[in-house]
């Protein structure tokens, strides 16, 4: 099931995974690849901890799947996956960006659909953590801060559920105040190879 996309082109697929299969993602990240990003390894996550790693190579026809279901209800073809599992603790946060950006990251280019899939619940695992899109530009208000967009639209998703959009569009996860938001973040398009890069 999917509800009414939202204005800024996000649409929600409600429990697109099961609480085993949630649960059994989160423990795989807790227990083996856990690493700490930080603004010394990657511009875009600032100062906040955000953990992630590749998830199990037995998952890949199962995310493939889900990407490929979602691409055609938003009519995006999706032959090829990347992406990660991330926890998001206390202070974590994306700033504003884009999973494909126009130049500069070649990386990215063939980012064409992106899912964040929820695989914790929001107000009870973590308060804060929002996922926020929006159409105006945000500017560069000093570096690695970037002013307020005038019009955020918050994407509710829900534990177990996925928020699909296409990579161009510019949004951010607002800061955790309070617990661990863990998600599935998958890239995926029909050519190249997709890294969280």
């Amino acid at each position: 099931p999917m509800t009414t996309p939202e204005p800024a082109d996000a649409t929600v697929f409600s429990e697109v995974v099961t609480p085993d299969e949630a649960a059994a993602l989160r423990d795989h990240l807790d227990r083996t690849y856990s690493f700490p990003w930080n603004v010394a390894r990657t511009r875009s996550f600032d100062n906040g901890t955000v953990v992630t790693a590749q998830w199990p190579r037995e998952w890949e026809p199962r995310l493939l799947d889900l990407a490929q279901q979602a691409g055609a209800w938003c009519g995006l073809p999706v032959e090829r996956i990347g992406g990660s599992i991330g926890r998001y603790d206390v202070g974590g946060l994306r700033q504003w960006h884009r999973d494909r950006e126009p130049v500069g990251m070649p990386s990215t280019a063939q980012r064409q659909l992106s899912l964040s899939i929820m695989l914790s619940c929001p107000q009870r695992d973590f308060t804060g953590g929002d996922l926020e899109m929006t159409t105006d530009a945000p500017r560069l208000a000093s570096p690695g801060h970037w002013s307020e967009p005038d019009h955020p639209t918050r994407i509710n998703f829900a534990e177990y559920d996925a928020a699909a959009y296409t990579s161009a569009t510019l949004h951010q996860v607002k800061p955790v105040t309070s617990g661990s938001r863990y998600v599935v973040v998958i890239f995926a398009g029909t050519a190249g190879r997709y890294t969280l890069g």
